[in-house]
């Protein structure tokens, strides 16, 4: 089960790498296809947008059919779209195929962790949902890095032709380790999507929605922002940029030890020391002075952030009952929207700005993480 759970993190970090693999690399994708900075930073939001519309699909459906039919089959069709992305020839049809890329790509992560939330024993889930969002987080990172590196070295092409390699792989792992799933398999797609609107009745699960916006939303804001921070302020290059931006998987790889806190003192007490924790990091960011503080000021918040996706993760899916596949969905859109609106504050804000923004976001949640009765910290956290 722990080799498991490894892979699927493994998979979650080369699917959400989808997302992030064309950010460092505009200004290729502006030469190889002759066009402008607007259509190739397009590049990015098209994948967003297909990840969007497919959470409406592909949640529900894997609480009607099986989790492990929808990622199976997702990750061919991922590995297929992708490849045919490397023989993309105009900027239309590269834009397009990346829209259906990010469409396609939802089979993976929100039901990943419908799956583990559905099939893997309570003292273990905890564990398992924090190796699965240490991939998505993760992402943003080693995503990043291979893109620059590949693409500088060889070209456009390779980059996704090396991505469908490893989405086959995925596939063949997958097919051979995941057990048959099926739930709800007498309720339509309709039926489905009206199960997923009458999510937003239940108040509790709006208070964690609003709480998951604001977690990436900070995550990848305050990366946006702290790159400029490091070049303008401390003369840093983009080989050192990124650098930093690597150090912040210690702060991710922190968050495996949620699922030991989780079962020592419980989901809400986690969810609540964790955003004051990533709260903290982002206040020494504005009041540090030296590079030295910054890096350390990311990590800390970086940790913090790591280990609330997770918690936050455990108990939507909670919450979520027999419609656990389209809560856990409609949380990842939320987050993935978080994501998308992280880097336009920071684009049109100064440094102390935007890290005001998002620390003030995340003592939004705080605050609502404070509202959580005792009664509902018995609930989540059984």
């Amino acid at each position: 089960m722990i080799w498991t759970i490894i892979f699927m993190g493994f998979c979650g970090l080369v699917v959400v790498s989808g997302l992030y693999i064309t950010v460092p690399i505009t200004t290729e994708i502006e030469s190889i296809f002759s066009t402008t900075t607007v259509s190739a930073a397009f590049s990015t939001s098209v994948f967003s947008t297909g990840y969007a519309l497919g959470v409406l699909v592909f949640g529900p459906l894997s609480d009607r059919i099986g989790q492990k039919k929808v990622m199976t089959g997702g990750m061919v069709a991922l590995a297929i779209v992708t490849l045919a992305i490397s023989f993309a020839k105009t900027i239309e049809l590269f834009l397009f195929l990346r829209s259906v890329q990010g469409f396609i790509a939802t089979t993976f992560p929100p039901v990943a962790l419908a799956y583990v939330l559905a099939n893997y024993p309570p003292e273990k889930k905890a564990i398992s949902i924090a190796v699965l969002t240490n991939g998505f987080l993760m992402a943003g990172v080693v995503a990043q890095v291979v893109s620059s590196w590949v693409t500088k070295t060889f070209s456009l092409a390779p980059l996704f032709i090396i991505f469908a390699v490893i989405y086959f792989f995925c596939f063949f792992g997958l097919k051979h380790n995941l057990n048959e799933n099926t739930l709800n398999a007498e309720r339509s797609l309709t039926e489905e999507w009206q199960q997923m609107i009458k999510l937003f009745t239940k108040k509790s699960l709006l208070i964690y929605y609003a709480i998951s916006f604001t977690l990436l939303f900070s995550f990848v804001g305050m990366y946006a922002t702290l790159g400029d921070l490091l070049s303008s302020s401390f003369g840093m290059t983009y080989a050192e940029v990124l650098a930093v931006r690597a150090v912040g998987i210690f702060g991710i790889i922190v968050s495996l030890t949620s699922g030991k806190l989780v079962n020592s003192f419980g989901l809400i007490t986690v969810l609540k020391y964790s955003l004051s924790i990533a709260i903290t990091g982002l206040i020494l960011l504005i009041v540090s002075p030296l590079v030295e503080l910054s890096i350390i000021a990311s990590v800390i918040c970086v940790a913090g952030i790591a280990t609330t996706v997770p918690t936050v993760i455990n108990i939507v899916g909670i919450l979520g009952g027999e419609s656990r596949g389209a809560a856990i969905a409609l949380y990842t859109f939320i987050l993935f929207v978080g994501a998308s609106v992280g880097p336009v504050i920071a684009a049109a804000s100064s440094f102390s700005v935007t890290i005001i923004t998002l620390a003030s976001a995340l003592g939004i949640s705080l605050a609502l993480a404070q509202l959580i009765s005792r009664e509902s910290l018995a609930a989540t956290s059984t």
